[in-house]
């Protein structure tokens, strides 16, 4: 599913650019090759940067269901964080606690979260550091 979710965002792309004229090309950019593409497309067309979003959220979809950690957090807790791309992927997370999710209950229970997934998947970390720091900081 994660393969053909990617190719079919890359056809999309190199459609855009063979109809532009432009060969669509092979390279990466950041690990994905459909970055590259959008990057390709948006050159000299500042109107086309709004599918950036979009290729980025497909990119990062890609990743999550790969089944890192962040695959468990959203199946068991609801909670989706996001991943980066290129040399960083799978260890560095983006974790959204702003607007709304800045709430303390929602970091709470998103580090609580995140602590169990990563137990469960065998990394060493003292238990309930993240919760306590986090519960200091609110006061």
């Amino acid at each position: 599913m994660r393969e053909s979710l990617l190719r079919e965002a890359e056809s999309v792309l190199e459609e855009w650019l063979r109809a532009r004229g432009e060969a669509p090309t092979s390279e990466t950019s950041e690990g994905f090759r459909l970055l590259a593409l959008h990057r390709q497309g948006a050159r000299g067309v500042p109107s086309f940067n709004a599918c950036r979003e979009t290729c980025r959220e497909i990119a990062y979809h890609y990743n999550l269901l790969r089944g890192e950690p962040g695959a468990a957090l959203l199946e068991q807790h609801g909670i989706e964080i996001g991943t980066s791309f290129g040399p960083l992927r799978g260890r560095i997370w983006r974790i959204g606690t702003m607007g709304y999710n800045a709430r303390e209950d929602a970091v709470l229970a998103t580090l609580d979260a995140l602590e169990a997934v990563l137990a469960a998947q065998k990394f060493k970390l003292p238990r309930r550091a993240g919760v306590d720091a986090a519960r200091s900081a609110f006061g």
